[in-house]
């Protein structure tokens, strides 16, 4: 660990499967060692992450890659996980936030909620 923390939106490709992926890159440091030689992408022109030999163990500072359809079922596939083929990640954040947003009206006044803002934004532009 050393230097500053690195938080970006990255894009890249999978070097085992040439699929795009993208996500946050979020690290403090740096990796090295003999596994760095098989790196898990190429970003923006580097090399990134590392695996082992047999390729059972692999490493990443990409977060979010699995949002990807195609590569996590690529990805899964190749660890021979194949049963998560299915999933439909984009679906279920969508899912997820209706849900929340129906549980939030249930339990909040949505209406006065707006109006309190439009009147403290009213009040700031007034100012």
């Amino acid at each position: 660990m050393c230097g500053e923390k690195t938080v970006r939106p990255v894009t890249g490709v999978c070097r085992a499967s040439h699929l795009p992926v993208s996500g946050y890159e979020i690290h403090v440091g740096d990796t090295r060692g003999p596994d760095c030689i098989r790196p898990m992408f190429e970003i923006a022109g580097r090399e990134e992450g590392a695996a082992s030999v047999n390729g059972r163990i692999a490493g990443t500072y990409l977060h979010g890659m699995f949002a990807s359809d195609r590569f996590r079922t690529d990805w899964l596939g190749r660890a021979s996980l194949s049963t998560f083929n299915s999933y439909d990640y984009a679906a279920s954040v969508e899912s997820a936030l209706a849900a929340l947003a129906d549980h939030v009206e249930s339990a909040v006044d949505v209406d006065a909620l707006l109006g309190a803002a439009r009147t403290v934004a009213g009040a700031s532009a007034a100012v």
